[in-house]
């Protein structure tokens, strides 16, 4: 049994809607939340150097620079936040936390840096996943230790903006919300929601929300 099936009660019925990686996205209108099956998705050299181009562009430094206010203006410091799904490494750096990626590459950047963390093995309760929390298909044991969760992700109106929307992407992008899916996800782990943001959405991403919840 998926995480899906776990938090979806069974007398609620879940839909199912066909995609182009051959699953269904199963969708729970009750919760608001839903899941594509994965065949695969490799983050390998050319993933990491699409997100080391970034680096320098106008979006991305906008990006750093608002993640970065939202965590010291919640936390009031960087703490001992693990980034999960460094991208180019641009808000490690710019934090001066640590991080953990599945990624060789990204890992051995991290290690470089002395920045690796590996929160499955460590003691970590402060996290942040930018982008990144769609893409991990069981973030249970870490959100069961976190006390602090920073997240930017896809929010779809509902099912029918979802099924439409670019961010979905089959394999890639497994997790699927409204903004009260996601909610309701932060909440079977006992993490609240404090406060959001759309300024991503100011800065140019399509339907790209922030997120802050604590327990």
């Amino acid at each position: 049994m998926n995480l899906f099936e776990q938090l979806s009660p069974g007398h609620i019925l879940t839909e199912s809607y066909p995609t182009s990686n051959g699953y269904d996205l199963k969708w729970n209108p009750w919760l608001e939340i839903g899941f594509l099956q994965s065949r695969g998705y490799e983050y390998d050299e050319a993933y990491w150097l699409k997100y080391q181009s970034y680096i320098d562009n106008g979006i991305g430094f906008k990006l750093t620079r608002f993640r970065k206010r939202f965590v010291l203006k919640s936390l009031g410091g960087p703490g001992m936040l693990c980034d999960i799904g460094i991208g180019s490494g641009q808000f490690v750096s710019a934090l001066g936390c640590r991080g953990y990626d599945v990624n060789p590459h990204a890992k051995k950047w991290l290690q470089e840096k002395q920045k690796f963390c590996d929160p499955y093995v460590q003691q970590v309760s402060v996290f942040s996943f930018w982008d990144v929390l769609e893409h991990i298909e069981d973030p249970s044991p870490l959100l069961k230790k976190a006390n602090h969760v920073f997240v930017s992700l896809p929010i779809h109106r509902n099912i029918q903006a979802c099924l439409e929307s670019k961010h979905l992407r089959p394999d890639e992008h497994l997790w699927h919300f409204t903004e009260r899916g996601i909610i309701n996800f932060m909440g079977f782990f006992d993490l609240e929601m404090v406060t959001k943001s759309d300024e991503e959405i100011q800065i140019g991403r399509e339907d790209i929300m922030a997120y802050y919840f604590t327990r």
